[in-house]
């Protein structure tokens, strides 16, 4: 997550949720590991050149490796108002090629992507075996 000092004893002006998808077949998971690229490794990434003003809240599930994502929900918070669509345009831009961003919606500073969640939805789907199990 992106922090630092700076935030120490500042409250948000703002807090949005982010709703994007990805191809998994990149990434080792949603969340840091051992090997590999993360996804909230990119978020940290991207965001790092505006840790001054944006911070990282959390993600609303996780993924393992190689899992594709359709409708994940990160929350970011900035200490700056910035309107709805220059943020979807900013991180639309940032994002691009590894992350699809699919709406930015203001929400309740005290919105958290998991406690927040009315339901989670997961579907899997499993594509034929080219290898004999045999």
């Amino acid at each position: 997550m992106v922090t630092g000092p700076h935030w120490q004893g500042l409250s948000c002006l703002a807090r949005y949720l982010l709703e994007f998808g990805y191809d998994g077949s990149g990434f080792s998971g949603l969340m840091g590991g051992a090997i590999g690229t993360s996804v909230d490794h990119v978020f940290a990434e991207k965001l790092l050149p505006f840790a001054g003003f944006l911070r990282l809240i959390g993600f609303s599930g996780r993924t393992d490796k190689g899992v594709h994502a359709h409708a994940q929900v990160a929350v970011i918070e900035s200490l700056l108002p910035i309107p709805d669509d220059r943020l979807r345009q900013l991180l639309g831009s940032l994002f691009s090629g590894a992350l699809t961003l699919h709406r930015v919606l203001p929400v309740s500073p005290f919105f958290h992507p998991r406690g927040s969640a009315r339901y989670r939805q997961y579907a899997y789907w499993v594509a034929p075996s080219q290898v004999p199990l045999s």
